[in-house]
């Protein structure tokens, strides 16, 4: 029953009479998974077709390629086909339309047809940190192999037109993406230049079943975007994009190494699935490292597919909050504390509008975003937000100076010195990076890395407020670094922080420590570091 469930689910659909003034006494008869209007449209933009297709007929079905099936058989039994290759049969209209309306469509009770799939949290038993870990790992491997490498260059160089492009290219990129090259069959798809987006999806499941896991999700948005939204989803149609969903869900730990940007394709996963009210894994909220919510959603992750879901801003800052609050009962933190966060007095003043007006400013024109790139500005409005109390710009203006190695470690000092975690947190590493190995520590360098050390826990309660995320990610540098050095780590300040860290819901504390060890790397007794730090660490995080 479950197959005949999912079959009905996936085939349902319309089939379609279609006329062409070019073609007298024939009639194209075929089916349709989606928007049969459509469909003309792309049958009409064929080059070989010298006038238009005309819609004269359409039904809809559960199940449209068994209807398909049935009228086609019956056409060719009464010697009405044109040819057996072809969808075009000698058939006055009225017959053709009786003929489909006499066709049974109870295929299944639609109760059943239309029954809401019940998605389990298939994946509640993975360990994050250690997925996470493990595939940035096999990946790293992959994009050393030759077949990625060229088939990269293949993308690059030619597809995206700084050479000419080649017809035998098509082959290699097929050639590649055939061996697991899965990142690229976008690409690949787009050259194949499909008529048909039903073709495109077909081909693109072709690949999903055989490891393109991000593939059942990739359809979606390409259906999604084929009809400018959601608005005239039909139950069917609804199902279909469920099935989808859910065959991502299940199959997801089965994803080729080939699938590099999976974890990306979870996070479109949940946002698609909260906008038509679907019941989702939500175990993969905790891949989902929410910014700041007092901003709009407009964050890349849904890839620009959010204006084909939603009518707006609105809506998306909507479905944003819907999957806090989602992540919030799942992983079982509190907005309340978050809320009393945000409201406390210490908080606003480092977080001003107008500060944050200000570095968005001084991005804008260090990158060129929607004016022309001027350095010199930048760092004017870094400066003011800094004036401002924004101390997250001293990492971006630090940046500014990144080719210079004296400028730049002497900003990171300046926002050291002013509780900015993160610069802290770059210029312990960059000490460390400078050493490049265990027996470079002079006496003169263990002292600098004390006094950083010292210097953050001096002020971690300060750091907090100016950055959570950075704060705690500084606290395992403090931690491993202490460990590295032989000195004892003060337990009850670090505790209290980072319970307040923890009531925030965009800080995923499993990916948060993932870093660990890196920077320890350069200590012969690396291994050893490294595992006194996990323990220290889930000591202080309450886990053990």
């Amino acid at each position: 029953m479950e197959n005949i469930k999912d079959n009905i689910k996936a085939n349902h659909g319309y089939v379609y009479v279609l006329s062409n003034p070019s073609m007298p006494g024939l009639l194209k008869i075929g089916m349709t998974r989606f928007n049969p209007s459509r469909r003309v449209h792309e049958l009409s933009s064929a080059t070989g077709v010298p006038t238009p297709f005309q819609l004269v007929y359409y039904r809809e079905f559960h199940d449209c390629v068994a209807a398909e099936i049935e009228i086609h058989s019956l056409l060719a039994s009464k010697g009405l086909r044109y040819n057996d290759q072809r969808e075009f049969f000698t058939i006055d209209t009225v017959e053709a339309i009786n003929i489909l309306l006499s066709l049974d469509n109870n295929i299944e009770d639609i109760d059943e047809v239309n029954e809401k799939i019940e998605v389990s949290n298939y994946n509640e038993d993975i360990d994050w940190n250690e997925y996470i870990s493990n595939r940035k790992n096999e990946i790293d491997k992959f994009r050393e192999t030759d077949n990625y490498k060229k088939c990269k260059d293949l993308v690059y160089f030619k597809l995206l037109g700084q050479y000419p492009f080649v017809e035998e290219d098509t082959e290699k990129l097929t050639s590649y993406v055939n061996d697991g090259v899965y990142c690229y069959i976008t690409f690949l798809a787009c050259r194949l230049s499909f008529e048909d987006i039903e073709e495109e999806i077909t081909f693109i499941l072709d690949y999903a079943d055989k490891g393109y896991v991000s593939g059942y999700v990739d359809v979606i948005t390409r259906y999604l975007d084929s009809i400018d939204g959601v608005e005239n989803l039909n139950l069917g149609k609804k199902a279909w994009i469920a099935n989808m969903l859910d065959k991502f869900a299940r199959n997801f730990r089965n994803a080729a190494i080939g699938d590099m940007y999976i974890d990306q394709t979870a996070e479109l996963y949940c946002g698609i699935s909260s906008v038509l009210g679907f019941q989702y894994d939500k175990s993969f909220l905790k891949l989902i490292n929410f910014e700041d919510c007092d901003n709009l959603f407009k964050e890349s992750w849904l890839w620009g597919t959010m204006d084909a879901l939603t009518d707006g801003e609105t809506k998306n800052e909507q479905v944003y909050k819907q999957l806090r609050i989602d992540k919030d009962a799942y992983s079982g933190t509190s907005t309340q504390t978050l809320c009393e966060i945000k409201n406390n007095d210490i908080y606003k003043k480092y977080h001003t509008n107008e500060g944050i007006r200000l570095w968005h400013q001084g991005f804008n024109y260090n990158h060129g975003v929607g004016v022309a790139k001027d350095v010199v500005k930048a760092e004017e409005l870094y400066y003011s937000a800094i004036r401002e109390n924004y101390k997250k710009a001293y990492f971006p203006l630090a940046t500014l100076y990144y080719s210079d190695k004296e400028k730049y470690f002497q900003i990171l000092q300046e926002g050291a010195l002013d509780s900015c975690p993160q610069c802290l947190m770059l210029a312990l590493q960059r000490i460390i990076a400078d050493v490049g190995w265990e027996g470079n520590i002079t006496k003169s360098i263990r002292k600098k890395v004390y006094r950083y050390l010292d210097l953050f826990y001096s002020q971690i309660d300060l750091a907090f407020w100016v950055d959570a995320e950075k704060c705690m990610d500084t606290i395992i540098i403090y931690v491993e670094l202490s460990v590295a050095f032989g000195r004892k780590v003060e337990k009850r300040k670090l505790q209290e922080v980072i319970t307040k860290i923890k009531s925030m819901p965009e800080i995923d504390m499993d990916l948060v420590l993932i870093d660990i060890g890196s920077s320890s790397c350069i200590f012969d007794d690396y291994e050893l570091i490294t595992q006194k730090t996990k323990l220290l660490m889930n000591e202080l995080l309450g886990c053990v």
